[in-house]
């Protein structure tokens, strides 16, 4: 992702991104999740069920792509609040789905949203931040 990002603007996408993850606490509730499946796998096997460990596979993705979402919309206020520019913030990903097609499409197993969703969910953020900006409005989420 380092590599993909143009200029520094970019690269806040990808950094903001993940340090919205670590302010919203995702990966202590993915560990919470992942730790139920656990739970799952050992009561299955007490009765001589092996699972391979799925309960757990799937209570780490948990969630997975609402983090994503949450994710997304928080770092866009970060950015903003940090001077940055965020209105060009969407296109990142609109480029980053073609130059890497198989993030397009978006499966109900998958981690993260598919481009299209991420891109629409993107616009109306940086549509909020803006109209907050005209009316004198804070620049804080309306979300957690």
């Amino acid at each position: 992702m380092m590599r993909f990002t143009q200029n520094d603007s970019e690269l806040s996408v990808v950094v903001g991104h993940e340090v919205a993850h670590t302010i919203m606490k995702h990966i202590n509730k993915q560990r919470g999740n992942q730790t139920v499946g656990l739970i799952l796998d050992l009561l299955a096997a007490g009765f001589g069920v092996n699972t391979g460990g799925i309960f757990s596979d799937i209570g780490s993705q948990a969630f997975s792509q609402p983090f994503e979402a949450e994710a997304d919309y928080v770092w866009l206020y970060l950015t903003a609040r940090a001077g940055y520019m965020v209105k060009d913030a969407p296109k990142f990903w609109r480029r980053m789905g073609i130059d890497h097609p198989s993030n397009i499409h978006s499966t109900h197993a998958a981690s993260h949203l598919g481009t299209p969703e991420r891109f629409v969910a993107l616009e109306k953020t940086v549509v909020e931040i803006f109209e907050k900006r005209v009316a004198g409005k804070k620049l804080l989420p309306e979300r957690q």
